[in-house]
């Protein structure tokens, strides 16, 4: 009985394994590279210093602040992203206690190249190029603790790559090092997974069913059917005594049924998701029924033992 209990609660493990197989969850990712750059750095060109960060960005935090033309500082990340997935939300958590103006706005726009200098408060003209032409814009959440950004449409060629912009020429925002969890990535579905069947046009559309010709006409009335009988001409008239003036004589004749549409198949097809739990059931039951008539055979092995160590 022990061992009928242990492998029930064996195949119970399983049947929540199988259950659970298959069906891909979001996961996250940290950024492959990220940075951020600053007019105020000249640059090693001029022979000047690189100057320090400011106080407030944390190690390997990003800023980004308007400016009276243009960004005085911008930022950028990129996510290489698996085989088959997209990018699903972005979310970037302002630095505590920093000098984040309250209620600034990010703007996020696409590299033109999924590539960038990894450096924190490099000069300008070490920032990467981007086009605003997709700009998507966020607002700190409700808390004032990040900004959060639905980027399935800025990603291209098996990456996320965006820069992060001020709103305003007044917008100064201090980001924290976007870990790990910054950016959900969606898996690629199974390659097993259901398509969606399309008819021969190639349109999507299931295809319409046949035409029934024996239905009513297009004025709502019923179309007569067809005479079989033609009245007789002359010479039959005259052997069978009708006059040729005489009506020819209806004969009825049994109308053919509307034609059923022939069933298909392919229109019925059970989805995976509804198979697969019906499998699993009949995968336990057939472990349940053969460990009941394996421990049935120990039970009769062991009496069928014990009763040839009686004496005769």
């Amino acid at each position: 009985m022990k061992r009928l209990v242990r492998m029930a609660t064996a195949v119970g493990f399983g049947t929540a394994a199988v259950l659970g197989f298959g069906a891909p969850g979001a996961n996250a990712a940290a950024p492959d590279d990220a940075g951020w750059w600053t007019s105020l750095n000249p640059g090693s060109t001029l022979g000047s210093p690189t100057p320090p960060p400011p106080p407030d960005v944390p190690d390997h935090g990003l800023l980004v602040e308007g400016g009276p033309d243009s960004p005085t500082a911008l930022a950028a990340v990129v996510y290489q992203l698996p085989k088959g997935a997209s990018a699903g939300e972005l979310t970037l958590t302002i630095a505590p206690n920093s000098a984040t103006t309250p209620a600034s706005q990010v703007d996020i726009c696409p590299l033109s190249d999924a590539a960038v200098i990894a450096e924190y408060g490099g000069p300008m003209s070490d920032a990467p190029t981007y086009k605003c032409d997709k700009k998507l814009t966020a607002s700190p959440s409700d808390d004032g603790k990040t900004y959060q950004f639905n980027v399935a449409s800025l990603a291209a060629g098996g990456a996320l790559a965006v820069a992060i912009l001020p709103a305003t020429e007044t917008d100064r925002v201090v980001l924290a090092a976007p870990d790990k969890n910054s950016l959900t990535i969606i898996p690629a579905l199974p390659s097993g997974e259901p398509t969606a069947t399309t008819s021969s046009s190639g349109t999507g559309a299931a295809a319409p069913p046949p035409s029934d010709n024996t239905g009513p006409s297009a004025s709502g009335s019923a179309a007569p059917p067809p005479s079989t009988a033609n009245a007789p001409s002359l010479p039959e008239a005259i052997q069978t005594g009708q006059t040729v003036n005489d009506p020819a004589p209806q004969v009825a004749t049994p109308q053919p049924s509307a034609p059923t549409s022939a069933f298909q198949p392919s229109a019925f097809a059970p989805s995976t998701s509804r198979t697969r739990p019906l499998a699993v059931l009949l995968v336990v039951a057939v472990v349940l029924i053969g460990g009941g008539l394996w421990e049935a055979a120990g039970r009769s092995a062991t009496r069928a033992a014990l009763g040839s160590k009686r004496p005769t």
